[in-house]
């Protein structure tokens, strides 16, 4: 079972796709660059986090929603240490 999904990314995609698992029921903890999304982030009923590590903190599931390979390589190495 699914016990804490922590989401890299909550853009244009991001943001929605947080707002769909929250309102799925799950638990949602998001990490994004751009500090303006934490609101949105918040008004779904997840949780934000001010580092991608704190985000990755005891995840089961770790998806990211970033716009290309260069943004997804620097969210993994920043969220696995």
């Amino acid at each position: 079972m699914i016990c804490l999904i922590c989401l890299i990314g909550a853009g244009r995609m991001g943001g929605p796709v947080c707002g769909n698992l929250a309102r799925a029921g799950y638990r949602v903890r998001v990490y994004d660059i751009r500090p303006e999304c934490r609101e949105t982030v918040l008004s779904y009923g997840a949780e934000w986090s001010d580092s991608a590590v704190a985000a990755a903190a005891g995840a089961d599931v770790l998806p990211t929603v970033l716009p290309g390979p260069a943004q997804v390589t620097a969210a993994v190495d920043d969220a696995v240490p």
